[in-house]
């Protein structure tokens, strides 16, 4: 009974990075990344396909879950920092696409800017 209750206790202190999920795009240099619940999977010309672990995901105080959040994550190749916040007027530059949130993507000392629609 004990060891139930200590996994129950564990399991509920364990950090839950549920939210948002985006599909997110940029340009000069071409990007992507896909934030899902735990994981953000990015990819580019400079640093291939990585796969990082979210750490910890921030929602403004006073807004909807819909508004945006901060995202941290950490890498193999670098930790990232994703501010995506509601912009239904975001443009890639290169298409005619539609999309709802701007995202500012720190990738270590890099920092790339582009275009997020909330994943269905």
């Amino acid at each position: 009974m004990k060891s139930l209750l200590a996994v129950l206790v564990f399991l509920a202190a364990a950090p839950s990075f549920a939210g948002n999920k985006y599909e997110c795009v940029g340009t000069e240099p071409y990007w992507k990344a896909k934030v899902q619940d735990d994981l953000i999977l990015a990819d580019d010309a400079n640093d291939g396909p990585q796969i990082l672990s979210v750490s910890n995901r921030i929602y403004p105080l006073g807004t909807a879950d819909s508004f945006g959040e901060v995202v941290k994550a950490q890498g193999a190749k670098y930790d990232a920092v994703l501010t995506i916040r509601a912009d239904a007027k975001c443009n890639d530059g290169q298409s005619d696409d539609a999309y709802s949130h701007e995202v500012w993507f720190l990738k270590g000392n890099k920092l790339v800017v582009g275009c997020c629609n909330i994943a269905k």
